[in-house]
């Protein structure tokens, strides 16, 4: 039989197992369900951040009576979410992406990371209709903010910044000298916008 102090870090081993467990069962709960309760869905302040799998964000339907070119870029709104992660995009909106699609509908993301994952998978399906393709993408400048042409931004990689997932994210700049200023404050590398799709992995 061992010593206390061994019975001890078992039974710690044990909890920490079982702990575990639940945590990657409720997880596994949440990317089943993909629903959004009633409450959720009518409390944009909630911080609660669904994963993808399952989830249903439906793009925002283009409206002709605002007097907006088709293709223009959408302001944001308390009810805007991810539709990566169905994250309240609003909350982080020095992150905020969003694309256009051909039907006019507009899809946003609370970082250029997850559009550009969003694309990785549209690109995947073979069963996307041609009025969801992708005509225009819009990334938010991280320095002074407003829209800007994802192929015309510069993006920071490897930066020792979290973004709105609290993870390593990629902010976007108008200005080539307003990223390699970020750099040099917080490190990474300054990439165009083929060069961060193809620098990611295949998802």
């Amino acid at each position: 039989m061992g010593t206390g102090a061994q019975r001890v870090s078992e039974r710690r081993g044990r909890y920490l197992l079982a702990l575990g467990a639940v945590v990657a069962l409720g997880v596994w709960g949440v990317r089943q369900t993909g629903a959004l309760s009633g409450v959720e869905a009518s409390a944009p302040q909630s911080a609660v951040c669904h994963v993808a799998s399952g989830l249903q964000i439906p793009a925002m339907p283009y409206d002709p009576a605002s007097g907006r070119d088709r293709n223009a870029p959408r302001p944001l709104t308390e009810a805007s979410r991810c539709s990566v992660c169905g994250m309240y995009v609003a909350r982080h909106p020095r992150w905020a992406a969003q694309l256009i699609q051909a039907d006019g509908g507009a899809r946003f993301f609370d970082s250029p990371l997850d559009l550009v994952r969003y694309q990785a998978t549209l690109g995947a399906a073979a069963s996307v209709s041609t009025d969801a393709a992708v005509v225009r993408r819009y990334v938010t400048d991280y320095e002074g903010g407003g829209w800007v042409p994802a192929e015309a931004a510069f993006f920071v990689v490897d930066a020792d910044v979290l973004g709105p997932m609290r993870g390593p994210d990629v902010p976007a700049f108008a200005s080539e000298a307003s990223a390699r200023a970020f750099t040099q404050a917080h490190g990474g590398a300054v990439l165009r916008f083929d060069a961060l799709v193809a620098s990611l992995p295949a998802h």
